[in-house]
């Protein structure tokens, strides 16, 4: 039989939306675009961190030192990991052949992917710090030092068998979240502030759930590895895992910031969840709701009370972490994302939906 060649682009297309509204400047019926001049200025541009806050305070340790390769946990056994981490603090399903185990480490949440069948550890997301190919690496450490380090490509090449697959990675993927193979099936993909061109998160992962996830641009020869359908049981789990992943990723990127965490609200979670569901079944995009209204509308109608409320909303991106560093370079999102007055956070997930809730109370 002849093996046919395929080769086909594959663009992530993804989209992000971004609103706010306070009580005490403006009627909440009005959609963002008729913001009156009277809106704080600083909510019109985009926030920068200094240099001292990115980085040394709040970001690291002084003396915070990972003594093993996070890279090399790839591959481990479910019950090593909880022999040397500990209980696990939660699980979480995903569609791209994996579950989320989530520890806590020395202040720090470590997310764990372990395959379904095989009980073994094949993706990695590690907040701060982390050790990459022999190097100790930490969030806000500079792009073009990192760049220098490991050598950021617009191809990473993945092989599986006889079948083989290409990342084309755009000049904006390049800035964001560039993708260096470590080891022979072991890959980074390196997740940055683009504002401020510095490090935010590190994933670690196998090609074939990269392959699931399909990030980037693929062209390829072969077979792509299907992933699993976001619907029923599972796709409450993963909606579920996911919006505390994204509330949880938020106070990360917060803390590092010297800016507050933000409480997670269940209320506020439950108004965020029914939007992003239903623009996933109406077919639609947007803020405003054609059968809610705004969110002024929908917080209203739930009984919430507050002073000012935002919201980002995100479609099609490949999970949680994708869609919270989509939105910090994003300049109104950013905005929303690290406004100091904030107290309170509500995340809702449906499918690949997502609505991200802030709120003064």
């Amino acid at each position: 039989m002849k093996r046919f060649i395929i080769v086909l682009v594959m663009f992530s297309f993804a989209f992000i939306g971004a609103q706010y509204w306070l009580t005490d400047y403006f009627n909440l019926e009005n959609p963002v675009e008729d913001l009156p001049e009277r809106l704080p200025t600083e909510l019109n541009r985009p926030l920068h961190i200094s240099e001292e806050a990115s980085q040394n305070g709040p970001l690291t340790e002084e003396d915070a030192v990972e003594n093993r390769d996070t890279a090399d946990y790839i591959g481990a056994e479910l019950a090593d990991l909880k022999e040397e981490k500990g209980k696990t603090e939660r699980s979480g399903w995903t569609p791209y052949g994996y579950e989320w185990n989530v520890f806590q480490e020395d202040g720090n949440r470590s997310y764990f992917g372990v395959d379904k069948e095989e009980n073994k550890v094949v993706s990695i997301i590690k907040t701060d710090p982390t050790k990459v190919d022999g190097e100790q690496v930490f969030a806000g450490d500079d792009y073009e030092q990192l760049n220098e380090k490991f050598a950021f490509n617009n191809e990473v090449d993945v092989t599986r068998g006889a079948d083989n697959f290409t990342f084309e990675l755009t000049a904006a993927d390049l800035k964001s979240k560039p993708l260096v193979q470590l080891e022979d099936d072991v890959y980074a993909q390196f997740y940055f502030d683009t504002y401020e061109q510095t490090l935010e998160q590190i994933r670690f992962i196998t090609g074939e759930p990269l392959l699931k996830k399909r990030p980037y641009a693929l062209s390829y020869r072969g077979t792509l590895p299907e992933k699993d359908e976001l619907s029923g049981e599972n796709g409450e789990r993963w909606a579920e895992s996911q919006a505390i992943q994204i509330a949880e990723l938020t106070n990360v990127i917060r803390e590092k910031r010297e800016l507050a965490p933000l409480e997670i609200s269940e209320r506020v979670a439950e108004t965020a969840k029914r939007h992003s569901e239903e623009m996933e079944e109406e077919g639609y995009f947007a803020h405003d709701s054609p059968n809610e209204g705004s969110l002024a509308d929908r917080l209203n109608r739930d009984g919430i009370s507050y002073q000012s409320a935002a919201e980002n909303i995100a479609a099609r991106y490949v999970d949680g972490l994708e869609t919270t560093i989509g939105w910090l370079n994003s300049e109104g999102h950013r905005v929303n994302l690290l406004n100091e007055d904030f107290t309170h956070i509500g995340v809702g997930v449906y499918r690949r939906y997502y609505t991200q809730n802030f709120l003064l109370k």
